[in-house]
Order: structure tokens, then sequence, then C-alpha cells
């Protein structure tokens, strides 16, 4: 029987930890989304930010589903295996060139 995920951190210190069970999930001790630094984000990630754009608008957007631009920012998904098609659908909803959305995930 596998282990239950955990519901809160058993650190008992009023800091935020990231070597906690949670984080394993993308939360910190408190159960709040980490934002991970820009060295740790996929490109995409990055550039969605950097406009201020959600992942559910970016899918909303480009067509690309919820779950599969999740899987590309945590790397579940590898971006230098993505298809041309959603490429060009993921540089369209970003307002970014083609060629640079491309630079910047391969």
């Amino acid at each position: 029987m596998s282990k239950p995920k955990p519901t809160y951190c058993t650190n008992q210190s009023a800091e935020h930890c990231a070597a906690c069970e949670l984080s394993s999930y993308g939360r910190d001790c408190q159960n709040s989304p980490i934002d991970r630094p820009i060295s740790h984000q996929s490109p995409i990630e990055r550039m969605r930010k950097e406009i201020g754009m959600s992942r559910a608008e970016l899918a909303r957007r480009s067509g690309v589903s919820l779950v599969a631009l999740e899987k590309y920012d945590n790397g579940e998904l590898k971006t230098t295996k993505m298809s041309l098609q959603i490429a060009i659908d993921i540089s369209n909803a970003l307002g970014v060139d083609i060629c640079d959305f491309l630079k910047a995930v391969v």
C-alpha cells in the first residue's frame, strides 16, 4: 500500500522549507504553490510569466491542454520533443516569433 500524500509539513519551524514531502507536489510547508527560481523554470514557463499569463490562459489561447503545459513546465515532457504544430500554437499564444521560441526551447 502506498504512503498517503501529506496535507501539511511536519516541519515545526516558522520557516518555509523545500525539503518536506509537499515540495514534491509543488507546495511549500504552508501548502502554497512553490514559485520556482527562474533557473529552474522551463522556457515556456519563463516566457509565460514574463508577460503575466497563467498556464490556464496559455492553454485556452494555444489549444494545448493544461495537462500538457504543466508537463512541459515540470519537465515530464521535453520541449525538444514537441511537435512543430504545438510549438507554433504556443508561440502564437505567447506573441513570440516562432524562430525565437524554437531557439529558447531547443
